[in-house]
């Protein structure tokens, strides 16, 4: 069997990294890492965008007055995710933002925060999962999708109203200078990018009622922008009030580390 190009392995190891951080995110209790999340889809990110330029035999090694770099052990040094985002985005693309987001989210976890960090970038983490697949289908073709290897969670959010309150006290509960960083990230980015679902992908969820047919599926994903302004007012639930158990925003990441 022929030896895979050093693209193609660098791309397998992303895929690989991507699926590991799923799992870290799907976890329950505590065997959830919302840090483990955050550092591997950093790995993801980092060599699927390295692979993409090496195969397009793009550069992806650090120079000096045109001498590479070299690491300790005297191999090239390679870019960072952030000197890859420079290169592949402009600035305040919303894919762009939201990982420079979590870079600088990587230095300032603490593991006893990370569920209260989970609630409040939830939306945030959910868009940077979808991006990666959507980066990865254009890049590379349909033959790697990691939804092969993945299914929807039986269990996916609680539709409780109670709910509010748990999550609004794990955000209090999250450190003052993260909270901080997580303000002045938010507010210095422009309205454009902010409310942009690769920036942040925010789901409205509601149980479905009725008799089921053999075309319906566990979970129907509805393009907002598809419907008209009555439909979306129902599917927000203005017809009552937004602590309707029935219907309420929220985010969740749909793809589980669970094996087909």
């Amino acid at each position: 069997m022929p030896k895979l190009p050093r693209w193609r392995r660098l791309l397998e190891e992303s895929r690989r990294q991507a699926l590991v951080a799923i799992d870290f995110y799907n976890r329950p209790g505590d065997r959830r890492s919302y840090s483990d999340f955050i550092v591997h889809l950093h790995l993801a990110w980092q060599d699927l965008l390295l692979a993409s330029r090496m195969k397009d035999k793009c550069q992806i090694y650090y120079q000096e007055k045109r001498k590479y770099v070299k690491n300790p052990d005297g191999s090239r040094k390679t870019w960072e995710l952030g000197c890859c985002l420079k290169e592949e985005y402009e600035e305040n693309n919303p894919i762009r933002s939201n990982l420079e987001f979590f870079i600088g989210l990587r230095n300032r976890i603490e593991h006893n925060f990370e569920d209260c960090l989970l609630v409040a970038t939830a939306s945030e983490a959910h868009a940077c999962i979808i991006n990666y697949e959507a980066e990865n289908i254009r890049r590379f073709g349909d033959e790697f999708t990691l939804g092969n290897d993945l299914k929807i969670p039986i269990f996916i959010h609680s539709l409780q109203p109670a709910e509010y309150d748990y999550m609004a006290e794990m955000r209090r509960g999250i450190p003052r200078a993260t909270l901080n960083y997580i303000t002045e990230f938010m507010t210095g980015l422009p309205g454009e990018t902010s409310s942009d679902e690769k920036f942040s992908y925010r789901l409205a969820l509601m149980p479905v009622k009725g008799p089921k047919t053999e075309a319906d599926m566990a979970l129907t994903f509805v393009n907002i922008h598809d419907l008209s302004e009555d439909e979306k007012l129902k599917l927000m639930g203005k017809e009552g009030s937004e602590s309707s158990p029935r219907s309420f925003v929220t985010s969740f990441t749909v793809m589980s580390c669970c094996r087909k």
